[in-house]
């Protein structure tokens, strides 16, 4: 049975949980999201929101307020990315081990493409500029039309992997890990282990807790490739293990 990967974007194949997005400073907003007024206005929205994720989203497409983005504005921000280790050149490993890799991601999909590191991605889902979100409860939805694509029942998640690293993720993993797939929370290196134990008290639906290193060899890579065959045991809360 032909292996399935599902990644979100920010925090699990990037470095940061939150992207810098600098092209609103025409709009108004020095220093883009990392600046005051953002940072302002994201404060207030997020007493709104049910999490800080689709409040980011939503601020970001009340200030572009419709405007599209040029190629060129497009093409400067994926070049402030910062990726994970060996995240940029993983994806051309899973092609030759014929794999089908998605993204599904609370971010923006219009920023994913054209990349080098997106070009073997069978297919992107996020939330989109002109209104759409992907909200944390949406991307188990998802999850049922990748299986679909793949000539599945929404059910059968066997050799599925679904990588991400908050609490957001925690529909999605929990899908994934009922039907029969794979469930695995990244972490930056030295993580406090925080978000996991956020995500344990919803249930043990975490498969593998690893740094988000994509790099052969790696722990992760290891699980993804299925270079390991042993059952990983989560270690007590409030530690990590000892290659974190």
């Amino acid at each position: 049975m032909k292996k399935i990967l599902i990644l979100d974007w920010d925090g699990t194949i990037t470095s940061e949980i939150f992207p810098h997005y600098y092209f609103i400073e025409d709009d108004g907003y020095a220093g883009g999201t990392a600046g005051k007024r953002f940072s302002d206005e994201l404060a207030e929205a997020k007493k709104d929101k049910a999490h800080e994720a689709t409040a980011f989203v939503s601020l970001i497409q009340k200030i572009l307020a419709g405007r599209k983005l040029t190629p060129d504005e497009i093409r400067e921000h994926q070049k402030t990315l910062k990726f994970n280790p060996g995240a940029e050149d993983f994806f051309d490993n899973t092609k030759t081990q014929q794999s089908e890799c998605y993204i599904v991601t609370s971010g923006f999909m219009e920023l994913l493409h054209n990349m080098p590191i997106t070009e073997n991605i069978n297919k992107i889902y996020g939330s989109t500029f002109d209104g759409k979100i992907m909200s944390y409860k949406d991307k188990a939805e998802v999850i049922k039309e990748i299986l679909k694509i793949n000539g599945r029942q929404e059910n059968d998640c066997q050799n599925v992997f679904y990588v991400g690293d908050g609490v957001t993720d925690a529909p999605a993993m929990r899908y994934v890990h009922e039907n029969g797939g794979t469930a695995i929370l990244v972490h930056p290196k030295g993580a406090t282990g925080e978000v996991r134990d956020r995500i344990e008290k919803k249930g043990n639906i975490i498969d593998h807790y690893a740094e988000a290193d994509y790099r052969i060899g790696s722990k992760l890579f290891n699980i993804l490739t299925d270079r390991t065959k042993e059952t990983e045991k989560l270690p007590p809360q409030g530690k990590d293990t000892a290659d974190e």
